[in-house]
This record gives structure tokens, sequence and C-alpha cells, in this order.
């Protein structure tokens, strides 16, 4: 299946991310780890040699009109599901929003 555009958030994340840290590796896009009850993505995911990595999410939309995404009550727990599952994983996860 071919991957979904780039949102704008994405977008700026990843140019930040190269002008500050060019030798930074590459990081594996919508990142996909199963647990029992769902399947949960990471907007970017790094894998460390030792147990665990390094996620971010990617926040936008949070101060849209309407309950969506991040802003719904659906949206909220499924963040801090996926937050609880990356802890149980050793990966360190950073959320940012379109502010930051």
């Amino acid at each position: 299946m071919a991957k979904r555009k780039a949102s704008s958030l994405e977008r700026k994340f990843d140019t930040l991310l190269k002008q500050c840290a060019p030798d930074f590796p590459e990081p594996y896009i919508e990142y996909k780890f199963d647990l029992p009850d769902s399947k949960m993505e990471l907007d970017r995911f790094w894998q460390t040699i030792s147990r665990g990595g390094l996620g971010i999410e990617l926040m936008g939309g949070i101060w849209a009109r309407g309950k969506m995404g991040h802003n719904s009550g659906t949206g909220i727990e499924r963040d801090y599901r996926k937050l609880a599952a990356c802890n149980r994983r050793g990966i360190k996860l950073f959320c940012f929003t379109t502010s930051m």
C-alpha cells in the first residue's frame, strides 16, 4: 500500500531535523507495531541497538474545530494508549504540536 502524503507538520519536522542534525539517520516513517488489541503507528521512529527506540508523534489539529484526531476523547485515549505501549517497549516518545 502506498504511503499517504506527508502533512505540512511532518514536512516541517523533517526539514528542521535535516537542518539541525544533518548527520542524524533517516527515520522509519509511519512505523507500525502491533498490540494485542490494535495496530499502532508512530509518525517517525528510530530503532536503537538496545531494547526500545526513539519515537516522534506530530500532533496536528489539536485546535481544530469539532472533535477529530488528537482533540476528541477517542483520539486522546488512543494517544495515551500509544504512549503506554511505547513505555512498555522502552521507546522514548516525544510529542510535538504545530506551534512547538
